[in-house]
């Protein structure tokens, strides 16, 4: 864990009060392509391609979904509470979409 990244707090979200559906959503269609690109199945490789592309989308729909709960929740009730506490999770924010880019 590098030193910015341990600077995040854990903060109430959507996700800790269980909702992880797209989280769930993109697990189940990974075990499909990885049995794919392992040639279990016998696809096609467009087929594994596509699927490939299904569980990157998925993921990518759980990090914004991540985002906008810190957005909305962490960085809303840090904002109400100090300018100290807002920075502090505005910097946790860019921090981690800058992770997000890069992915």
């Amino acid at each position: 864990m590098s030193a910015a990244e341990s600077r995040f707090t854990r903060c109430q979200s959507r996700r800790d009060l269980g909702a992880a559906e797209p989280v769930s959503a993109a697990q189940d269609r990974g075990p499909g392509a990885r049995g794919d690109a392992h040639g279990r199945r016998g696809p096609y490789f467009v087929d594994v391609l596509t699927r490939i592309g299904a569980v990157t989308g998925a993921l990518q729909e759980v990090a914004l979904g991540l985002l906008d709960d810190h957005a909305r929740n962490c960085l809303l009730n840090a904002a109400r509470s100090s300018p100290e506490a807002a920075e502090t999770k505005l910097d946790e924010l860019a921090l981690a979409m800058r992770r997000l880019t890069r992915m």
